[in-house]
């Protein structure tokens, strides 16, 4: 299963089953950054510390930089979209 994206990469479609490990990459849409100042930062970080319980899913791994993150992520008993559905709208899923 493949996702044609712009710029014709090609890549493979997220398969979202419960207890799944999942390498995320998020970045904001156009290549700028992510977080406007440190307190930005800080929100989203709170966030997905809320996400995380509330998901029943595990976080192994990540790192936030200026203009994307990256996560690894076991899947709770939902599956991984419903986690990624509160984060920022503004952010693309990778």
């Amino acid at each position: 299963m493949f996702v044609l994206f712009k710029r014709s990469i090609l890549r493979l479609a997220i398969i979202d089953a419960p207890g799944i490990l999942h390498h995320l990459i998020i970045r904001v849409i156009e290549r700028r950054d992510i977080f406007r100042d440190k307190i930005d930062q800080e929100k989203f970080v709170d966030r997905l510390s809320q996400l995380i319980p509330e998901t029943q899913a595990s976080c192994y791994a990540w790192v936030l930089m200026t203009n994307h993150a990256l996560f690894l992520f076991r899947s709770g008993p939902f599956g991984i979209a419903k986690g990624v559905r509160g984060l920022p709208n503004n952010t693309a899923i990778v």
